[in-house]
């Protein structure tokens, strides 16, 4: 009878032992940072390079060089956008304090030299935007690369590189975009747009909203039918116009009408100045639907963000 209850004081002590140890693990990884990144591709003319932001989590700078390297071979998420490396290219780096040496597989280079250096220089600036990386190297196959006129390519910052780009940078913006996940809940992505002067950014962040997202998981947040009138930010309300399809083809649960509602305005408020937002339906306020009144101002939820 004792050495019964022995044994079993000792499986509840295991079991109290795991327990701690999978909450431990648990808020370990709860406490991972979560960095903006500048990823590099080649523009669709494979001139020039260009820049994606995405966010990584990560536990450490050696974990963060490896997580964009990893997102670097999988390639861009803009449409245009070209790779700088196949997907299965294999690749290994070593850090030395501030300075990284990245060595990859010989299938990293092609037949042309232009393009080659262009890649070189997008894995480069990709890194140099990690803190506490001033400069890489890139080589292949454990051999140094040679540039087009001939110079062996050491060890290069992000301010050796000076590319003339394709578009002025004050023509895109780097916009965050809320969209849905699979528990109710909203979690965002990085997405490029182009500036017009005709064209408000405000107008093209619900745009994009209404395209759906890139990144694997996530899911529409608005109906791909629904018809963006205009979106115009004065003092600090942006007042977002949509056609009557907005309520027609978004009633549908009163969770996916909150998720309808809180992915544009959550999305809206990321932008510089913008504190509440009111929608107008056909240019009129009302209370669309049943769940949520949009004749109000309506200000950001970080409630719902994932």
């Amino acid at each position: 009878m004792e050495r019964g209850r022995k044994t079993i004081g000792v499986l509840l002590l295991t079991a109290l032992l795991l327990a701690v140890g999978v909450l431990s693990i648990k808020m370990l990884r709860s406490q991972d940072s979560i960095t903006a990144v500048d990823l590099y591709f080649l523009n669709e003319s494979v001139t020039s390079i260009v820049s994606e932001k995405r966010d990584i989590k990560h536990d450490n700078t050696d974990e963060l060089v490896e997580l964009v390297i990893t997102e670097l071979s999988k390639g861009p998420l803009e449409s245009g956008n070209k790779r700088i490396m196949p997907k299965n290219t294999i690749w290994t780096f070593t850090r030395d304090s501030s300075r990284l040496l990245v060595d990859f597989s010989q299938d990293f280079l092609t037949t042309d030299n232009a393009q080659n250096l262009l890649s070189t220089y997008a894995v480069v600036k990709s890194l140099c935007s990690i803190h506490g990386i001033s400069a890489v190297k890139v080589t292949v196959a454990g051999g140094e690369l040679i540039a087009p006129d001939n110079s062996r390519i050491d060890y290069i910052s992000d301010k050796d590189i000076n590319l003339e780009a394709e578009t002025n940078p004050s023509d895109t913006k780097s916009v965050k975009l809320y969209f849905a996940t699979e528990d109710g809940l909203l979690s965002h992505e990085w997405r490029t747009v182009k500036l017009a002067d005709t064209v408000p950014v405000g107008q093209n962040v619900v745009s994009e909203l209404i395209k759906g997202p890139q990144t694997e998981g996530l899911m529409p947040s608005v109906s791909a039918d629904t018809q963006l009138v205009s979106v115009e930010i004065t003092e600090g309300t942006a007042y977002i116009n949509m056609h009557q399809s907005f309520i027609d083809k978004n009633s549908q649960t009163p969770e996916k009408e909150r998720i309808a509602v809180y992915s544009i305005v959550n999305s809206l408020s990321e932008l510089d100045g913008v504190v509440n937002v009111q929608f107008l339906i056909d240019g009129k306020k009302t209370t669309g639907f049943k769940s949520i009144d949009l004749s109000v101002l309506l200000t950001r939820n970080d409630a719902l963000i994932k």
